[in-house]
């Protein structure tokens, strides 16, 4: 286990109540032990006019922040911020003020005063979307629950059908009462397949159903003896906030060009750029190698002059899921195409008259089309041998830069995104724009069809389809359409899109299914149709059911790499779009408002974005940029990680087993979405992806309102 070594005295950040009896402290550096060095006093409740001492007190501690910098990896150095909970001897008095005194803090910051009131002192065991809900959202929910680290769990009965109530923010106005009803109980069962993670709240939790209140405005919810939520709203374009955000925070990620004013506050110069600094052709293909600060590259003379695409969270290197980013963009356009609007993501193509969505995805687009080969050929795109320095950002990186070879795992992917961009473009009544992209794919298509080294066909089995399936719908040609006949492994309307270590055929049974070409099997597209729903359902909408929060998504996904953090609902989107079926509308939302706010961390997983966004994010472009260590808005970072078990031999500041070794009480014991830093050095919570960003883009852009012409 590693010992925690704390590096700065111990200073107060905040107080507040968990309910009329317990009390939340944060702090960073030295804890306070026990409850002497803690009392509290009040001027006007008797009780509190002589100091009291707290009968029990409890933390939830955990390293906050590595130096690497300055310390060796395998010895950091870091800060520690705790959650100190005090029960109090007696329920504070509404409308009397408390003072909190440790003789553990040094002087002058020793003391913070809470004046109680249930309407206006947030608590922190509710939890609720901090962005906000439609008016007709098919349920509105707030959730309470509390784990006090080495207090164990909060315990809630007494609240029990007992009122909560809905107000106006400002004139305090009661919009609406309802009663708090048991949601799950900690015991009741796990919230996933993953014996380990068991319950992923480990307590009980309680939900305050609102759904009733329609009418637009600014609210908290408040409980008497608990206090009130962060405020929200309750507008016709609620979501709005959060996917224009997102795609802000795409733009922000943008490589090989300059990021200027009025575009952004967060500026920086151009980055890799041929212009700049060679970029030499590999031998090495992605879906063969990672090549991550890679040292022994096997490369040639040619010099590529390729530029664009995104940057992926602490480096720069083009991933596997990149080519994708395009297509997922492109097919939230299609299925909402009255969503989404010109200008409204403040990007230099707005003003185009194209939706901005659709010009994000054109710029990921274009990196591939610039980086295809003559023949056709397309590799995944820029790498580098060194991951960043101290006080680097992507502007000033130094190092080698490479591009990888070219395969057709890349080439498939890159076809498949531009099938979807054009059918996109048909749409917004830009058909002739899309005639180039669709000569490209072509090109790719043929090349990865001609390609393909002993080995490869298992494993770009799935993507073939899906480029087949979005060709086929973008020219009706019938060998596209047996190339997807004969790669299609869902058999039955019941057969799931995606099966362990079988296939997953999710993307390209969609695109079949929402096929409306004259030339479109309508039997082989009943049955996708009824695929994709009968997925959806069993896992989104009866997980939904079995989680303590309502949030539907593959049961036996681990709770890790953004499973706690990105809405993941595309799924129901689609068979939402098939059916309008509303179940599948309310796991859409339950998703989004959990990632929003309503989550025990009461984090909007969104930088920039809600009361109580992430704080630390692996960004060294925020970290060294113009703003000063400032994070960047926009940015999904990954979130909680489930405890894998202890350290290992080779762990660092970037390895979860290792953070998790600073948690107090052990990381075993936590809640498994409770485990989570804004140590922004730990990349599995941490750092982010684009991928994982124009998913979140697209399933925040499912619930926007339709925008008036």
């Amino acid at each position: 286990m590693v010992t925690v070594a704390a590096v700065v005295a111990a200073t107060l950040f905040e107080l507040a109540p968990v309910t009329e009896s317990v009390l939340m402290v944060r702090l960073g550096g030295d804890c306070p032990a026990g409850t002497t060095p803690w009392s509290i006093t009040s001027a006007d409740d008797p009780a509190y006019r002589i100091p009291q001492a707290p009968v029990q007190a409890g933390r939830k501690s955990y390293g906050r922040d590595f130096d690497i910098q300055t310390t060796p990896v395998w010895k950091p150095v870091w800060t520690m911020e705790h959650r100190v909970f005090l029960a109090l001897p007696r329920p504070m008095v509404p409308g009397r003020s408390y003072r909190l005194v440790c003789a553990g803090l040094p002087r002058g910051r020793d003391g913070l005063v809470l004046a109680w009131d249930s309407d206006r002192s947030r608590s922190e065991a509710i939890h609720v979307n901090q962005v906000g809900f439609t008016p007709g959202a098919p349920r509105k929910s707030a959730f309470l629950s509390g784990w006090l680290g080495t207090l164990g769990a909060l315990n809630l009965d007494r609240w029990q059908g007992k009122t909560f109530r809905v107000r106006l923010r400002g004139s305090g106005t009661v919009a609406l009462t309802g009663r708090i009803v048991l949601r799950k109980r900690a015991a009741a069962g796990p919230d996933g397949g993953q014996p380990q993670e068991g319950s992923h709240w480990r307590t009980d939790v309680w939900e305050c159903d609102f759904s009733r209140l329609t009418q637009p405005g600014e609210y908290v919810l408040s409980v008497d003896g608990l206090g009130c939520s962060d405020p929200f709203r309750i507008v016709p374009d609620a979501y709005r906030p959060a996917f224009e955000a997102v795609m802000r925070g795409l733009y922000q990620q943008r490589c090989g060009t300059a990021l200027m004013e009025p575009w952004t506050h967060w500026t920086r110069s151009v980055c890799h750029h041929p212009a700049i600094r060679p970029i030499l052709q590999s031998t090495i293909r992605r879906m063969d190698r990672q090549c991550d600060a890679c040292q022994d590259v096997e490369a040639t003379r040619e010099r590529r002059d390729i530029w664009g695409g995104y940057h992926d969270a602490g480096d720069w290197d083009r991933e596997p899921g990149h080519p994708e980013i395009p297509g997922v963009l492109a097919m939230a356009y299609e299925l909402f195409p009255g969503n989404f609007r010109d200008g409204e993501a403040n990007i230099p193509e707005s003003g185009n008259g194209l939706p901005d969505i659709l010009d994000e995805a054109l710029w990921g687009l274009d990196y591939y089309r610039r980086l295809q080969r003559p023949d056709g050929g397309v590799g995944v795109g820029l790498f580098t041998d060194a991951f960043p320095a101290p006080g680097e950002n992507a502007a000033t990186h130094a190092g080698h830069w490479y591009c990888y070879a070219e395969e057709p795992q890349a080439a498939y992917r890159y076809a498949a995104s531009a099938g979807h961009v054009v059918l996109a473009l048909a749409r917004a009544n830009r058909a002739e724009t899309g005639t180039l992209y669709l000569e490209s794919a072509r090109r790719a298509w043929q090349w990865a069809e001609t390609h393909q080294r002993p080995g490869d066909a298992a494993i770009v089995r799935d993507d073939r389809l899906h480029a087949a399936a979005c060709l086929f719908r973008a020219t009706g040609e019938r060998a596209f359409h047996e190339a997807f006949v004969h790669d299609l492994k869902i058999t039955t309307s019941t057969t799931g899109l995606w099966e362990w270590n079988s296939h997953d055929q999710t993307w390209g049974a969609w695109t079949y299914a929402l096929s409306d070409r004259p030339e479109t099997d309508l039997g082989l597209r009943a049955r996708l149709r009824a695929a994709a729903v009968h997925y959806a359902r069993e896992f989104y909408v009866d997980t939904s059911a079995r989680r303590a929060n309502r949030v539907g998504f593959n049961w036996y996904r681990p709770l890790r790499w953004g499973a706690g953090a990105v809405p993941d609902t595309l799924p129901a989107v689609v068979a939402w779009v098939l059916t309008k079926d509303p179940a599948f509308r309310e796991v859409m939302h339950a998703a989004c408002d959990f990632t929003l706010g309503a989550n025990p961390l009461n984090t909007c997983w969104i930088t920039g974005t809600g009361a109580r966004p992430p704080e630390g994010v692996f960004h060294p472009d925020s970290w060294n940029g113009a703003r000063g260590g400032t994070v960047c808005p926009g940015i999904v970072p990954e979130g909680p990680y489930a405890y894998e078990g202890e350290p290992g031999e080779h762990g660092g500041p970037w390895d979860p087993k290792f953070v998790e070794g600073t948690f107090v009480p052990p990381a075993k014991d936590w809640p498994p979405l409770e485990l989570y830093t804004p140590g922004r050095t730990c990349y599995p919570m941490n750092e982010f992806t684009v991928r994982q960003m124009a998913e979140a883009a697209a399933c925040y852009g499912a619930l926007c309102a339709a925008v008036t012409p």
